[in-house]
């Protein structure tokens, strides 16, 4: 019966892990320019702020508070 030897593979563990992780952070990179990018919400837009108020003959309602 053949016996094996315990082969050290910590060294090719380690150069597949960092290249697997170069390669990703290059596809990353690659890819992101790509992708779009949600508009600023923050920012808003005024003209859009001005057309969802109400006229100005429109009837006020009170507030109903819940206490």
């Amino acid at each position: 019966m053949q016996e094996f030897e315990f082969v050290e593979n910590r060294s090719g563990l380690w150069f597949v892990g960092i290249l697997v992780l170069v390669v990703g952070v290059l596809g990353a990179i690659l890819i992101s320019p790509g992708v779009d990018r949600s508009p600023d919400v923050a920012r808003g837009d005024a003209h859009a702020k001005m057309e969802t108020r109400p006229p100005q003959d429109a009837p006020k309602m009170p507030l109903q508070v819940n206490r």
